[in-house]
């Protein structure tokens, strides 16, 4: 290239930079509002219509609800048309700027427009509007695009130039320098790779286009009759805490059938620990599958612990599919066993307790063990009557052992649950379900064994806290504890003499004379509850040894249980250098009230954790992840999902998640809250259709309790009643649109 072209290139492109600089500002001149703008009347009885025209003509049209609207990008004109004022009053228009907060009060013309355009700009700053503009389109996925191949065709190009270059300039010498090898080998390595980039990314996306239009899911069908809803979710919309049928999407069809004479079909797509990438993954298939009219849309939950696409930068980069290709490998690696609960995972969960169960005998010493894990696959299975029918098998052979005891108890309550959210319209926790006492005296027949009676008037005495049945439970406990001990039944024991130290230390005594930890445990329990330190020193075998963790953390929290009664002040001292001298292994330096509480709370977990019944959920929260960024993700692609529903033409209901009453986990209670903000301030802002389940929640008060799971539990789902409140709170706003 000769001197003289390349004064002529030069010149070509400092007059194209020019020219394009000089209609840049043409345009940006053309421009009367940008940014963000909160558009509200003064009567938020008035409905408004606005329409935006842009640079080029193209417009937009909003329409207010309850008075406001939210406005975003940048016009040419702005019209502002009142379309239903019942003030004769003027009405004016507030404009505020969400970057500065500015606000300006705008007053309508005679005829009641309100015209934006050049003349009457609202902001004089063509730098601010510049780098609005610029950075708006930025935003863009094509604008990005564009700029980013842009940038990389060029450098490849100057590569190539310099390779070139280098060569001719080495063949002109008829030398080969070293740096030049060095240089050629390095900026070529750079090309190539370039190159290969591209071409992948090519493939990429010409491949992506023929798969998506290959594998179209055909739209199902459905008649002018039907009313098609989709529920989008976690595991609130899955219906965890719900008996089978109880979820709330199956609640609903029934609420909303039961009100129309049409057709009504509503598809439950809720996935447990599903998060919001996944949802947005999954959320074409699912609309392309079901054809829906509405959707129902709550998910976030888990974005707080399932970090399967998250990417905290939120850039651009990651459209790019090399970056997605390379962040779903390593996110598939790293996180792929974090989602759970699926119908396939609750399946193979529950096999996992039939592979248990053919290890153990049909008969003989350990051959409880064996029905146990089969009652354990039906209970994980919520078939609560087969799991019954061998739970109680295995709690006859073996009535000591805590794990059969404590699944029996489930599976007994349970379908003491379902039946009574079926059959009954009162208080669960005082109302005694007639079908249970009949299982439970069947059992009692069947087996002849105390422990099914304790079983019963346990239930009872749950119900009523009517001292007969606990009487009769103290029984039963004494009955039980005849042939062998357990701590199962130590409060009843105790209960039947009475609470007397002396009568129950005998009865330990005297009724097992062998060496037992479980017994010397029971002593040093009892003694502890009933201050009596002489005898408890007196105790030469201490059963709280250092390996056995569960004695450790019992008696901590046992003392913990005394040192928090204001009476007992005076004995605060004694009790903690007990602690000091006895479980060292938990603290040997700060015995204190609130260690012991973390400790429990900590124990508490991982009891519940291995005594979960039904397919368990760990929590992994966000301990290595800024929350703002985790927030941000969730908005994001809830933004994308609502905008995917409307390039659907899909009506939209969301709402946020309904909060357990205190005392709840702070943790989920946090994430839970933000969360529901996240989705209520996205309804306001795009006039969407929202069901604030968290204050309807609030207003049963002292009752609100009653829609949850039991506390015992460790879940902070909803039950049958709490689903079917969610239910009849969207199908009241489903008829707006109808």
């Amino acid at each position: 290239m000769n001197i003289k072209t390349k004064k002529i290139l030069l010149y070509s492109l400092s007059s194209l930079a020019v020219m394009l600089l000089i209609a840049f500002v043409i345009y940006v001149s053309q421009v009367s509002i940008a940014g963000l703008y909160h558009i509200y009347t003064s009567n938020p009885e008035c409905k408004f219509k606005v329409t935006a025209q842009g640079v080029f003509g193209k417009q937009v049209i909003l329409q207010s609800e309850k008075g406001e609207l939210f406005l975003e990008g940048y016009y040419k004109n702005l019209e502002i048309i009142p379309t239903k004022n019942n003030s004769k009053d003027l009405i004016y228009f507030n404009l505020e700027n969400f970057e500065n907060h500015q606000i300006i009060v705008l007053k309508p013309s005679p005829d009641k427009k309100l015209i934006i355009n050049s003349k009457s700009q609202l902001s004089k700053n063509f730098l601010k509007i510049s780098v609005y503009i610029i950075k708006y389109e930025l935003k863009k996925d094509f604008v990005f695009e564009l700029l980013l191949g842009f940038i990389v065709s060029t450098v490849i190009f100057i590569l190539f130039l310099i390779i070139k270059k280098t060569k001719k300039r080495n063949y002109l010498s008829g030398k080969n320098f070293w740096y030049d090898k060095i240089l050629v080998f390095v900026v070529g390595l750079i090309f190539w790779t370039l190159v290969i980039l591209v071409l992948v990314e090519i493939f990429l996306r010409i491949f992506g286009a023929i798969y998506s239009s290959d594998t179209q899911v055909k739209r199902r069908q459905k008649s002018g009759d039907d009313i098609v809803i989709l529920c989008i979710g976690d595991s609130f919309t899955y219906g965890i805490g719900a008996t089978k049928g109880n979820d709330y999407p199956s609640q609903l069809q029934r609420i909303l059938q039961s009100q129309t004479n049409k057709n009504v079909i509503v598809y439950n797509r809720g996935r447990c620990a599903q998060n919001s990438f996944q949802v947005l993954s999954n959320l074409q298939k699912d609309i392309d599958q079901t054809n829906p009219d509405i959707a129902v849309l709550l998910f976030g939950m888990a974005n707080s612990w399932n970090y399967l696409g998250f990417n905290p930068q939120q850039d651009h980069i990651e459209k790019i599919k090399i970056v997605k290709l390379y962040r779903r490998i390593v996110q598939n690696i790293k996180y792929k066993n974090l989602s759970s609960d699926t119908d396939e995972n609750v399946l193979k969960y529950a096999n996992s307790f039939i592979e248990k169960a053919s290890y153990y005998p049909i008969l003989g010493k350990n051959s409880y063990l064996l029905y146990y894990y089969i009652g354990r696959y039906f209970l994980s299975l919520r078939n609560w009557h087969k799991s019954i029918n061998y739970l109680s098998f295995a709690l006859n052979k073996n009535p000591y052992e805590g794990k059969v005891f404590y699944a029996l108890k489930t599976a007994i309550l349970e379908l003491d649950m379902e039946i009574f959210f079926k059959e009954y319209n009162q208080v669960y926790e005082n109302t005694i379900v007639d079908q249970t006492i009949d299982l439970l005296e069947k059992l009692e027949k069947q087996f002849n064994n105390p422990v099914f009676s304790y079983l019963k008037y346990d239930y009872l005495l749950s119900k009523t806290n009517d001292e007969q049945f606990r009487k009769l439970r103290a029984q039963s406990a004494y009955l039980i504890l005849q042939n062998d001990y357990s701590p199962l039944y130590q409060i009843a024991l105790e209960d039947f003499f009475n609470n007397d130290f002396t009568e129950v230390n005998n009865f330990l005594l005297q009724n097992y004379k062998e060496e037992n930890s479980e017994i010397n445990l029971a002593r040093i329990w009892l003694m502890l509850k009933n201050l009596k330190f002489d005898e408890l020193n007196a105790l030469k075998d201490n059963s709280t040894q250092k390996s056995d963790t569960n004695n450790l953390f019992a008696t901590a929290f046992l003392i913990n249980d005394i040192l928090s009664q204001n009476e007992l002040n005076t004995l605060r001292e004694e009790l903690k250098n007990y602690g000091i001298d006895n479980l060292s292994e938990i603290n040997s330096k700060n015995f204190d009230l609130e260690f012991l509480n973390e400790i429990f709370e900590n124990e508490l977990q991982v009891y519940y954790k291995d005594y979960h019944y039904f397919l368990p959920h760990v929590l992994k929260r966000s301990a290595n992840y800024r929350d703002t960024e985790i927030f941000s993700w969730i908005e994001s692609d809830i933004r994308s999902s609502i905008d995917l529903c409307h390039k659907n033409g899909l009506k939209i209901i969301c709402m946020n998640y309904p909060l357990t009453p205190p005392p709840n986990s702070e943790e989920i209670h946090y994430w839970a809250n933000n969360v529901g903000k996240i989705w209520k301030s996205i309804a306001k802002e795009k006039n969407l259709v929202f069901v604030d389940n968290d204050s309807i929640f609030k207003n049963l008060g002292e009752k609100q309790s009653e829609y949850f799971e039991p506390r015992k539990t460790g879940s902070e789902h909803c039950n049958n009643k709490g689903y079917e409140l969610m239910a009849r709170n969207i199908a009241e706003k489903i008829f707006i649109f109808f």
